[in-house]
């Protein structure tokens, strides 16, 4: 959905959800509202407010992991980076899961054959601007109208928009409009703001969620992780690295999922739900995460059905193995402060870096006499021998994003990784993303490192004129 219509979906829940069931004689010269619509006055009390902070939570965990058919922001950054490939089966493969596989999202995404329909892109990005508005609505009803809440439920709630707008630049091209939802008034439009913008305005979100979030210190870690990764983004090493200080190793941060078969997470192990595969050399420049055999990206292969034209070997990622999709996945952690911590030393010409690195994988302090294989370190993985330093600077930011990309792997985080490899460490977007023939044809891959906000957004907001730019 357009940041122009984010739409009211905490409302919907509450007191819409059998709309469609009413005549329009139900509606027409009736003061009363039909039987079966609840009064959206509903949230205008404490349970109503409380509604909508869970609400605007569930709106968090479908747009960052997915849930039902909804394609996750997991999902479009794993399949625009090396993590994930597509099976290749979408029926509109210009403007689905193979355009952003394939890296060759055109600008205007919004229809293809001549058939108006919703993109990957497109829903994506819906999804994470309606976690904007709902959490906006979420934390002006519970000052409103649940004082006697904890604050810490407001500080939740700005956490999760600051990491939306986190999601949003690092998955979408610079020119995002950051237009709001204002709690029990409209909307305000917005223009085009740069990724250093949003992701400034992420670090503003982050503070007060680590302003009401005092009496949680889940909350506060959260607030404290989504801070440190917009300073990444933002070239703030010294910074990132203050700000995930305190945060202990063994912090994580995780959405669960219901075992309902109706509302997986985006990890499935069906064959029938499953359409991608976990990747292994995408374009050549992609990691090995299958032959590898790194424990981190251990997967297995499905047992498939017949998929003509597409992947019929379809590779599962093993930390997600349930049937129903219903593992937690872990979006902020301590493993992930410790990895930031690697890179601020590296960044400083500090030579603390690689013991960071080699403290996650093992106890053994050096590869001669490590047993075999090798004991978990504080990363809790047995089998990851120590690291030796690999002699120059460029190999050492190789070594350290490798790390990033096993310990972090199918998390959401390596598409502002390789964005970051490409504007903070100037390497080539063609050596560091997938390059060369595509995988499911001949043709090569395109040049794509971001995604086009889809047309509906320029459609329905006149401040917004486009894609500042698409590079990273």
């Amino acid at each position: 959905m357009s940041s122009a219509l984010i739409s009211r979906v905490a409302v919907g829940a509450l007191a819409m959800a059998t709309l469609a069931a009413c005549s329009v004689s139900d509606l027409v010269n009736n003061t009363d509202l039909p039987a079966n619509i609840q009064d959206p006055g509903i949230i205008k009390t404490p349970d109503g407010a409380l509604g909508l902070y869970y609400t605007a939570v569930s709106s968090a965990a479908t747009a960052f992991g997915g849930g039902g058919s909804t394609t996750s922001f997991i999902e479009a950054s794993g399949l625009l980076t090396d993590e994930l490939r597509t099976a290749g089966n979408s029926n509109f493969p210009t403007s689905g899961a193979q355009a952003i596989d394939s890296r060759t999202v055109p600008n205007n995404d919004y229809s293809a054959n001549g058939k108006t329909r919703m993109t990957m892109a497109q829903a994506v990005y819906r999804n994470l601007q309606r976690v904007r508005g709902n959490t906006n609505e979420a934390i002006g009803a519970l000052a409103k109208y649940a004082p006697a809440a904890s604050p810490a439920l407001r500080g939740h709630a700005y956490a999760l928009q600051g990491l939306a707008d986190v999601m949003l630049a690092e998955l979408y091209c610079s020119g995002i409009p950051l237009s709001t939802l204002d709690f029990e008034k409209g909307y305000t439009l917005a223009p085009g703001s740069t990724s250093e913008q949003v992701y400034t305005a992420a670090l503003a979100l982050f503070d007060s969620a680590d302003k009401y979030s005092a009496d949680s210190a889940r909350f506060v870690l959260l607030a404290k992780m989504g801070r440190a990764r917009a300073l990444l983004a933002l070239d703030r090493y010294a910074d990132a690295r203050a700000a995930v200080a305190d945060v202990p190793t063994d912090y994580q941060y995780a959405f669960s999922y219901s075992a309902d078969s109706y509302f997986p997470n985006l990890f499935r192990a069906d064959p029938s739900y499953w359409t991608n595969s976990v990747a292994d050399q995408d374009g050549g420049n992609g990691l090995p995460y299958i032959t590898s055999a790194d424990p981190r990206s251990k997967s297995f292969k499905l047992s498939g059905v017949p998929n003509p034209g597409g992947l019929n070997d379809r590779w599962f990622p093993s930390a997600y193995a349930t049937t129903y999709g219903n593992a937690p996945i872990v979006f902020a952690s301590g493993l992930e402060a410790r990895l930031i911590d690697a890179e601020a030393a590296l960044a400083a010409g500090d030579g603390t870096w690689l013991a960071t690195l080699n403290a996650l994988r093992t106890t053994c302090a050096t590869a001669a006499g490590c047993p075999t294989p090798a004991p978990a370190g504080e990363g809790g993985v047995t089998g990851l021998p120590p690291l030796n330093d690999p002699g120059t600077d460029a190999a050492r930011v190789t070594l350290l994003f490798n790390e990033r990309a096993y310990w972090l792997f199918l998390s959401g985080h390596r598409q502002g990784d390789l964005r970051r490899l490409v504007r903070q460490y100037h390497r080539l977007p063609q050596t560091v993303y997938p390059a060369g023939f595509w995988g499911l044809g001949v043709s090569p891959f395109g040049d794509a490192v971001s995604l086009p906000l889809p047309v509906d957004e320029q459609i329905d907001n006149p401040l917004y004129k486009g894609c500042i730019s698409r590079e990273a």
